[in-house]
């Protein structure tokens, strides 16, 4: 079936999705900002004119991934200290340093990827 919306553009193509009760209600609330009182409008003009927030979250789990191999090189460095009961006081400050800058790292690019929701 098609949908003739005006003379020059006609939209063959339906789409239908469903919301939950609390994504209707946030749908509602934005579409009430807007200018026009055509639902199917709005929708096209948020997808078409990229007002959607497209979440990246792939630095993200890269830097998840390399703080879990510190994590395991930590363990090991643990074991090591346990089987010859004598760790280097040189190997425990680096270790200490090198982990002030994993935490640091870490919150600014939860603090970059929350700042883009």
């Amino acid at each position: 079936m098609s949908v003739k919306l005006n003379r020059k553009l006609e939209r063959d193509n339906r789409l239908y999705f469903y919301l939950s009760d609390e994504e209707l209600a946030q749908f509602n609330d934005r579409f009430a900002l807007y200018r026009s009182s055509n639902r199917s409008a709005f929708i096209r003009d948020a997808v078409l004119n990229n007002y959607l927030v497209i979440n990246d979250d792939t630095n993200l789990r890269d830097l998840v991934y390399e703080v879990n191999k510190i994590g395991a090189n930590i363990n090991q460095v643990a074991r090591l200290a346990q089987q010859n009961k004598h760790v280097e006081q040189a190997d425990i400050d680096n270790l200490k340093n090198h982990m002030t800058v994993i935490r640091k790292e870490l919150y600014d690019a939860l603090m970059k990827h929350n700042s883009k929701r």
